[in-house]
């Protein structure tokens, strides 16, 4: 199968995975435009940058976030497994045990505009980020 057929399926299919149109939130992303054989050599080109050069990708995802610090607080245990593991600041700072993680929730607290235990909006996003091995944090 070559030619315009095969070029047709790439564009069907390249569309959907590189340019969701079914996204809540809109993608900057332009959708492809021209002829078949333009959005096909696109596609092709995405495809060789991704796959056959094997660029790190990282996928991002929103998964939640904190209304007041007694939330903020009990997601920086989670991750923190209540102080057992090294975690990380801010300012790349890598810190650990309970007392550290208490100051943690003390300065995202007072630091800047004052948190509540509770509080009506989000205070914070929960952010995770996958990314292969080797890839640069």
């Amino acid at each position: 199968m070559t030619g315009p057929s095969v070029d047709g399926i790439l564009v069907e299919w390249g569309e959907r995975l590189f340019y969701p149109g079914n996204r809540i939130v809109r993608s900057s992303t332009p959708r492809l435009s021209g002829s078949i054989g333009k959005r096909a050599a696109a596609i092709r080109s995405h495809i060789t940058a991704t796959v056959v050069r094997r660029a790190p990708q990282v996928m991002v995802k929103v998964t939640g976030g904190g209304r007041g610090i007694a939330a903020i607080a009990a997601h920086f245990r989670y991750i923190a497994k209540a102080g057992r593991l090294p975690f990380e600041d801010d300012r790349g700072v890598v810190r650990e045990g309970k007392e550290a993680l208490r100051d943690l929730v003390w300065q995202w607290q007072y630091g800047g505009s004052y948190i509540g235990e509770t509080s009506h909006r989000r205070e914070a996003f929960n952010i995770m980020l996958s990314m292969p091995d080797g890839v640069d944090a």
